[in-house]
């Protein structure tokens, strides 16, 4: 597991390897370490894009789940499973699995709701429905799931589902409310670097850019470029990004230093720089030093224009 957690997914299907070998060798497996182990297996499949092994894998720890007393087991197995889908962006094979799961959730005990496996099976039913574009239907799984996770020891997925909130209010255009939700979780982002370092990049990203969206439909201008400003510095910080998801990253921010603030760069020069980036921390730190100078002088500019009204 550790090496999983680490993205060292190899290394991590040769120990599960090791792993089992040894439960079977000294008949220690009590149903629970193997089903555990498949588990993880089938995760470091996924992630080194070996499909079909990943698919093997994930109906073993189903077949294996089944055999365990406990329902929970039966659930998780089917929920991973169709988070697999989700993220190969299989919807009809995804919806399959989360509604076998769902049904399995309900023949186990009232105390399920509001673990951990509750609010992780509602949170892909919700991905779910943000692929299919039901807003609105996600917004309100999101709420649900938000009333059944109050007052119970889950904070970080409190969080979480707060940031799905925030961000369908978004999508459908409210965006004030969308603001109530992101603000706090922003907050405690930037309060807590440690916290945030060990996020997904998809998940940090996609809260900053919006948050910042929010703040723009708004005329928050103001706040919006605190946001920009602390997502430059953040980046700043995780130089180990690939080529690819800087020159996304840096593309977003430029599409935003122009847009909202009505800079016009030589998107010629901004295109060869682009190219000539490769992985030279230098020119990547000159570029977004270049981008946070330019977010805050504009941000002046728009006080000094607000001050002079």
């Amino acid at each position: 597991d550790l090496y999983r957690r680490l993205g060292l997914y190899e290394e991590s299907l040769e120990h599960q390897e090791s792993y089992r070998e040894v439960l079977r060798h000294y008949e220690l497996d009590n149903g629970y370490m193997y089903y555990s182990s498949t588990i993880h297996q089938s995760i470091a499949f996924a992630q080194l894009e070996q499909i079909h092994e990943a698919m093997q894998s994930y109906c073993e720890a189903i077949q294996l789940a089944d055999n365990l007393k406990d329902v929970i087991f039966g659930v998780s197995a089917r929920n991973n499973y169709a988070l697999f889908f989700l993220e190969q962006g299989e919807l009809d094979s995804a919806r399959k699995y989360l509604d076998l799961a769902l049904q399995r959730l309900e023949t186990g005990p009232d105390s399920l709701v509001g673990r951990p496996i509750y609010a992780s099976l509602y949170d892909n039913l919700g991905e779910l429905y943000q692929r299919e574009g039901k807003f609105l239907l996600a917004l309100q799984l999101f709420q649900a799931l938000r009333e059944e996770l109050e007052g119970k020891a889950l904070t970080k997925r409190i969080r979480k589902t707060n940031f799905r909130i925030g961000w369908n209010l978004s999508r459908l255009g409210r965006h004030r409310e969308a603001i109530g939700y992101l603000e706090p979780v922003f907050d405690f982002l930037r309060e807590n670097p440690e916290v945030l370092r060990r996020l997904d990049q998809g998940y940090h990203r996609t809260l900053f850019e919006t948050l910042s969206e929010s703040y723009a439909a708004k005329g928050n201008y103001e706040q919006q470029a605190e946001v920009e400003r602390f997502h430059i510095l953040f980046l700043n910080s995780r130089l180990k990004y690939s080529r690819d998801e800087r020159t996304k990253v840096l593309r977003f921010l430029v599409r935003r230093t122009q847009t909202f603030y009505e800079q016009r760069l030589n998107q010629e020069q901004l295109e060869a720089d682009i190219q000539a980036m490769h992985y030279s921390e230098d020119r990547w730190k000159l570029l977004l030093v270049i981008l946070l100078i330019l977010s805050a002088a504009t941000a002046g500019v728009t006080f000094l224009y607000r001050r002079n009204i």
